[in-house]
């Protein structure tokens, strides 16, 4: 590390149990201005251009000798439009960032909203081949949207998320170098609790010498979440409905829908029922033991006979000490308490595997399989 350098101690070099290595470079905003840094102009009252000796990495060099003449290689950092906000919320964050791989000779760059309540998030990435301006591999592209979760005065509250995405996959060598080969569209709604309401995700077949040229496939997410405030089990669902579709003629679309019910003093899950009320209709019934874990599973249809799996926990609760699968056949583990990591297993045919551990990070040092070995 580099100690009492500027405002903070920064890591100068990182070494693995191979010998391989990583050694970071950094420089000042006011350093690198021009090279590693651009500043902008662009930003507005309540925010300003950030000029303070803020330290960034410029390079990061990584080291393989097992590996010569290519084990090392370098990752160029560039940086534009540092932001700070004037009234209180502090360094906002670049407007952009980029790196260039010398491995790969792949340039992707970023772009983020540095804006309160956005600080951070990504509203583009751009990967190209060789630097800004090279043939483009990828793109993505990100609308953000937000929700207020308290409007009073002093403490208001907001739910910051991308509201939508644009994947965008190119051609690279060949008779498609830089063409437009698939995109991929995915709008997201969510609940005042943060949970996804809705996730739909197309995507399109854009290269001209498909086939399926121009063809789309579109799974849509309809999720109905728990929005009780009385029991607050808010992350459960208590319905989800996934719909396929695509944009073929001769295909129809296809629905799956799936029933929660959830013990509501636990906020566990005790029952999902799969396409209910059709003929390919499957029950799951689930059981917990007093601590709270999974203890029993049973799975019920049309046509076929209960089948349950069981899990015991022991008197203490920490660890599985059995599992019985639905045709009573009974794998128990012992443990190494320690390391909380399995020291024997028996299957089910009594052949049991035992395993030892090394002092301070539990590695294993010796497994001894039922032939001796």
């Amino acid at each position: 590390y580099y100690l009492h350098n500027g405002s903070s101690d920064l890591l100068t070099a990182i070494t693995d149990g191979y010998g391989n290595t990583i050694k970071p470079t950094y420089v000042t905003l006011a350093q690198g201005s021009g090279s590693t840094y651009t500043p902008t102009s662009d930003a507005q009252f309540p925010y300003e251009t950030y000029t303070g000796s803020l330290q960034v990495v410029s390079q990061v060099t990584y080291s393989d000798p097992s590996n010569p003449p290519n084990g090392t290689y370098q990752r160029t950092h560039y940086y534009s439009g540092a932001w700070m906000n004037r009234q209180g919320l502090g360094f906002m964050g670049f407007e952009t960032d980029a790196v260039y791989d010398s491995r790969n000779q792949l340039y992707t760059q970023r772009t983020f909203n540095p804006t309160f309540p956005y600080t951070g998030m990504m509203l583009s990435e751009t990967v190209t081949e060789n630097s800004a301006s090279g043939q483009t591999v990828s793109s993505v592209s990100n609308t953000l949207a937000d929700t207020m979760l308290s409007s009073t005065q002093g403490s208001q509250r907001y739910f910051p998320y991308v509201s939508g995405s644009t994947q965008k996959q190119y051609g690279v060598g060949g008779s498609e170098n830089g063409a437009l080969t698939s995109s991929t569209t995915t709008s997201y709604s969510y609940d005042s609790y943060g949970n996804p309401t809705s996730i739909s995700t197309t995507i399109t077949d854009e290269d001209g010498g498909s086939p399926d040229y121009g063809q789309s496939w579109t799974t849509a997410v309809t999720n109905t979440p728990d929005a009780n405030t009385s029991t607050w089990c808010l992350r459960l669902l208590t319905q989800r409905v996934v719909r396929y579709s695509d944009s073929l003629s001769d295909s129809p679309a296809v629905t799956e829908d799936t029933n929660y019910t959830a013990d509501t003093s636990s906020c566990h899950y005790t029952q999902i029922v799969q396409q209910p009320g059709s003929a390919y209709q499957v029950t799951e019934s689930l059981g917990y033991d007093s601590f709270g874990n999974f203890d029993s599973d049973t799975v019920t249809g049309n046509g076929m006979a209960a089948r349950t799996s069981r899990v015991s926990w022991g008197t203490t609760g920490q660890f599985p000490m059995s599992i019985t699968n639905p045709l009573g056949e009974t794998t128990t583990f012992n443990y190494d308490f320690g390391c909380g990591l399995v020291s024997s297993m028996t299957d089910p045919n009594g052949e049991t595997t035992n395993w030892q551990y090394g002092e301070g990070f539990c590695r294993v040092t010796q497994e001894t399989r039922p032939d001796g070995t």
